[in-house]
């Protein structure tokens, strides 16, 4: 038995190993906690697991994965993708920071500027982050 993907023989193993750690938890703890959301996850965590070993045992489908994987159609709806969920992630934090900002002024009460305070840390951050990565990829290039 050879391993032809190991990519997808240990991402497989991991959910087989998450969906088998729920039943073993709950039988060590207790089944009150068990109910039917945990079951249906365990049972497509389990499946899911197995139906990705068994695909990196077979040659034809590790191949065809490995080559899913590498295409860069894929790569480019990706990095898009990412770069869209943060330009809106970036403006939804601006504007519940603004809203807090507005709230304060409306109400001074102290809790906008706890709820605020946080997103403007984030907002900063996500700057920061895009400056650098703005920088890091002009010399780059």
């Amino acid at each position: 038995m050879k391993i032809y993907y190991k990519k997808r023989f240990y991402s497989g193993l991991f959910s087989l190993l998450l969906g088998l750690a729920n039943p073993v938890t709950c039988l060590l703890r207790g089944w009150e906690r068990f109910d039917w959301k945990d079951g249906i996850l365990c049972v497509l965590l389990i499946l899911t697991g197995l139906s990705w070993i068994l695909r990196s045992l077979d040659r034809e489908k590790a191949r065809e994965d490995r080559d899913e994987d590498r295409d860069e159609r894929n790569h480019w709806i990706e990095l898009r993708s990412k770069a869209t969920s943060y330009r809106v992630m970036f403006w939804m934090n601006a504007a519940w920071m603004i809203g807090c900002i507005l709230g304060y002024t409306m109400a001074k009460d102290e809790i906008y500027i706890q709820m605020g305070l946080p997103c403007m840390v984030l907002w900063i951050a996500a700057g920061a982050a895009r400056l650098v990565s703005e920088l890091y990829y002009e010399q780059k290039s």
